[in-house]
């Protein structure tokens, strides 16, 4: 009988481990023992895992975007709103919900409608945790998982509140520590460069970039060294709109970054700038998470990858990287990636029927097809790179280039308490 009553409940939590998370959520007010369970770390590990399942057998695709709507109350303000959107591999669409940021949070999520920009953005997301970073004047980091709408707004960072500059912070990423199986941040800050005015020319000094490490489970940042990106003579910094590509896979972090002199001379010529001599080849830059260090892989001249609109993805189980080329769109591959240090090869290019002015995600739904969702002037689109077909995801909003996109799986991972995963674990109901 005691086997039976073990049966039954193994069986109940597989049972569990299947349902999406708005239902859980409401599971947990049937039973003590099923809102232990759900609160669980472990079983929302076993629910990660289900999910990633179904989203591989699934004819489907969820899409998250952050995009900005005219707010009710005043017609003149924005704010900034987190959009799923599931999509069918025919490309039909439907709209799922609209996840609202508390207004008790304090975020500079909200502006004028006359504005250009905004500096608070989707940066990264990993295990349905989509990490959300202020990369104007204020550092502020908020980690969000949409399916189960809990925040956590980070505690301040004193490295980033001492950088000098109104945008000191160059990159943001989050993701998985597979060693130790716990969530972390990391954060690359600007330190500044000094001009030194000569008759004819400006002596440009770039300083080194500082790094930093937030830990979900002691809930603490920590200083780490950047010297991975600092050769003799060069520093490899993110691209200026690196903050669009972070992208977590297998416990590494990469982002779009160019190289530059240490020391670089603009000249003069009646008062206006004519050239400045620095390098401008472009590389990724890669974290590894469980051991913190940064490691940069050379991909070709600015000339070949113009790392306009850029936008990283993953297909195949690799690394890809979607950039302009004059009329084409180039898709770059990263081959032997497992320590960060691959290699990167062009595997194809060609030109899309559609107008197509940024790209927003990149991700491969089978070896047959491979969607870019991108977005021109006015609308946002889904666009198979195969087979040249395309749709238009009804979104409507503003400032469509400041819309991020990432392709979504739900989960019940906390961003709460710290979370130390273990799948090996079980349970009692």
């Amino acid at each position: 009988m005691a086997e039976l009553s073990k049966f039954a409940e193994e069986i109940i939590v597989e049972i569990l481990s299947r349902l999406p998370p708005k239902s859980l959520m409401r599971f947990k007010c049937v039973r003590r023992s099923w809102s232990t369970l759900i609160n669980n770390p472990n079983f929302a590990a076993k629910h990660l895992s289900s999910s990633k399942g179904t989203k591989l057998s699934s004819s489907s695709t969820t899409i998250l975007l952050s995009r900005f709507l005219i707010t009710d109350l005043n017609p003149v303000e924005m704010e900034m709103v987190l959009s799923l959107f599931n999509v069918r591999n025919d490309f039909d669409g439907c709209f799922l919900e609209d996840i609202h940021f508390p207004h008790s949070m304090g975020l500079e999520c909200r502006g004028e409608f006359k504005a250009t920009g905004f500096t608070f953005q989707m940066s990264c997301h990993c295990d349905g945790i989509i990490c959300l970073a202020d990369y104007g004047q204020k550092p502020t980091i908020v980690l969000c998982n949409p399916a189960i709408k809990e925040f956590k707004l980070l505690p301040e960072s004193q490295l980033a509140l001492s950088s000098p500059g109104f945008f000191p912070t160059a990159a943001v990423g989050f993701g998985c520590d597979l060693k130790s199986k716990n969530y972390k941040v990391v954060r690359l800050i600007h330190s500044g460069r000094d001009h030194n005015d000569q008759v004819n020319y400006n002596v440009i000094v770039i300083h080194p970039p500082k790094a930093e490490v937030y830990n979900l489970l002691t809930d603490s940042w920590k200083e780490i060294k950047s010297d991975g990106l600092v050769k003799e003579n060069t520093i490899v910094l993110p691209y200026w709109n690196a903050q669009t590509n972070g992208i977590y896979f297998k416990g590494i972090l990469y982002w779009c970054a160019l190289e530059h002199e240490k020391v670089s001379k603009v000249a003069y010529a009646g008062g206006d700038e004519q050239n400045e001599t620095e390098l401008m080849n472009a590389h990724i830059i890669s974290f590894d998470i469980g051991d913190e260090t940064f490691h940069v892989t050379h991909i070709g001249s600015y000339d070949d990858c113009f790392l306009v609109g850029d936008v990283l993805g993953l297909w195949k189980e690799s690394i890809t990287l979607c950039v302009h080329s004059m009329t084409t769109l180039n898709i770059w591959v990263m081959d032997d990636f497992g320590s960060g240090k691959g290699s990167w090869t062009k595997y194809l290019a060609f030109e899309p029927v559609v107008k197509i002015t940024s790209q927003l995600a990149l991700f491969g739904k089978s070896d047959e097809q491979f969607a870019l969702v991108a977005c021109d002037f006015s609308v946002v689109i889904l666009y198979d790179i195969f087979t040249n077909k395309f749709n238009y995801i009804p979104l409507n909003g503003a400032l469509l280039h400041c819309t991020r996109a990432v392709e979504y799986v739900s989960s019940i991972v906390s961003v709460k308490e710290g979370n130390k995963l273990d799948m090996g674990a079980s349970w009692a109901l």
